[in-house]
């Protein structure tokens, strides 16, 4: 699953780590991704072991291409190869690193988080997943922006299953007037349904836990906060199962074609042209 938005600074990274925890707690295997641009937010909202991709010392002389650092039971995944030079990498090390992105028992979940993402990692990452969680708040402008990118999923044949989470309100009837609003849009312009899948309510304890680079899941398990993250997972755990779930290895290989191709924009635009490649590409 996908968590993304069409802004930044929504929550996406906290909702993603905390999600990923409490499936752990239902005991299931997790994976949480994060692309290796710079700094990762996973990385500010966390205080991890500094790891450096290190070379292997299993006789086949190739680099590790995956770093997993563990948190709480769930695995802290980035590549070395940052997914913006998949799209013109050599074939064997995309290949080398989709086979290390998965573990041996393979994951029950792979939670991605889309913050730093470019449009077009962004894009591919969502049209390869089973489900996308589009994060709003009450800004007006994460809402048209998440608006815009609904647009572009459609746009390019999305088939998975779309849900609304409002993040940072502060009362529950806050959030279904949002999505009201929301849902209302995109059924009447673009034909679409994206039920609510929860809400996340505003709760001191998130900034409180930032703070100290902790899950606040993890250090404050009885604020409200961990509360709707509970009713969060119990959703997520009541959504229809696929027929044939995707695994690790078919979902990035999903991610890879998707980079290699140009995706639509709204006004006859391309995203990743021959043109275009090593460019940020038009703005979603």
């Amino acid at each position: 699953m996908t968590v993304t938005s069409g802004l930044a600074q929504v929550g996406k990274s906290q909702l993603a780590l905390n999600l990923a925890l409490e499936l752990v707690r239902r005991g299931r295997w997790a994976g949480l991704f994060h692309d290796q641009v710079e700094v990762g937010s996973i990385d500010q909202l966390l205080s991890l072991p500094q790891q450096v991709f290190r070379e292997r010392h299993d006789g086949e002389g190739q680099p590790a291409e995956v770093l997993r650092r563990g948190y709480q039971g769930a695995d802290i995944i980035s590549c070395r190869l940052p997914l913006s030079e998949w799209a013109h990498s050599n074939p064997v090390q995309i290949t080398h690193c989709i086979n290390e992105l998965d573990i041996a028992e393979g994951y029950d979940d792979l939670v991605i988080d889309t913050s730093g993402m470019s449009e077009h990692e962004l894009l591919a990452c969502c049209l390869a997943s089973d489900i996308v969680m589009m994060v709003v708040t009450p800004d007006p402008v994460s809402q048209a922006e998440a608006f815009a990118l609904l647009r572009i999923l459609k746009l390019n044949g999305y088939v998975g299953m779309l849900r609304l989470l409002v993040n940072k309100v502060r009362y529950a009837v806050d959030a279904s007037d949002i999505h009201q609003l929301f849902a209302q849009r995109a059924r009447s312009y673009l034909e679409m349904d994206i039920p609510l899948l929860e809400v996340m309510l505003e709760d001191e304890h998130i900034p409180l836990a930032e703070s100290s680079r902790q899950a606040f899941s993890t250090v404050f398990p009885e604020s409200e906060a961990s509360a709707c993250l509970v009713v969060i997972a119990d959703e997520i755990e009541n959504l229809p199962q696929s027929v044939q779930p995707t695994s690790v290895r078919a979902y990035w290989e999903k991610v890879q074609e998707f980079l290699a191709m140009p995706l639509l924009l709204p006004g006859n635009a391309v995203l990743g042209t021959a043109e275009s490649v090593g460019g940020a590409g038009p703005a979603v």
